[in-house]
């Protein structure tokens, strides 16, 4: 089955935290994507996650999380799950339905080298968008909605939509674009 030309939003922040931007966002995609290019689930923890993440089948995958650095292993983790766990990118697998996809992970910090470079190689994501710094939740949402809105109606692809983004809206936690490279 082909895969659907849209977003699919795993809101991975509790709703009692009201910072979660993945809810702002898929509010402001509602004006301009049509129903069926649009999916948002609210993740209760790991496992959640991962059955989610394996379920999909859009060519675009939104991961709205808080990113973590370990304090003795120096490595990039995903969390703020109900369930206090955290996801580090050596648990990521090609198997995990990212193969040839875009992926926006919205985590502080998870556009770093450490993370970035590791996720796609497991996962294959044919691109990754994530902060290099810490980054409010409702800046990330509006630079992400600007940015769905120039991939789904101008440019099509990630790179040409990235760099219109930083030509026109660069600011504080500045977002980093990562593409696999196949060796």
């Amino acid at each position: 089955m082909p895969l659907a030309n849209g977003v699919h939003i795993l809101e991975c922040i509790p709703k009692k935290e009201k910072l979660g931007e993945g809810a702002t966002l898929y509010n402001f995609l509602k004006i301009f994507l049509e129903k069926d290019r649009l999916r948002i689930e609210n993740i209760k923890g790991k496992e959640d996650f991962f059955d989610k993440l394996n379920d999909n089948n859009f060519k675009v995958v939104h991961i709205s999380c808080h990113g973590y650095e370990g304090d003795e292993d120096g490595k990039f983790y995903i969390g703020g799950f109900p369930d206090e766990q955290v996801i580090c990118s050596d648990e990521f697998f090609e198997s995990d339905h990212l193969k040839g996809r875009g992926v926006i992970i919205t985590g502080c910090k998870l556009g770093r080298a450490g993370f970035a470079k590791e996720f796609l190689e497991r996962t294959k994501a044919s691109s990754l968008i994530a902060p290099m710094k810490d980054i409010e939740s409702f800046d990330v949402a509006a630079w992400c909605t600007i940015f769905y809105h120039h991939l789904f109606t101008k440019s099509g692809n990630f790179r040409d939509s990235y760099n219109y983004m930083v030509e026109n809206f660069p600011f504080q936690g500045s977002m980093k674009w990562w593409r696999w490279k196949n060796k």
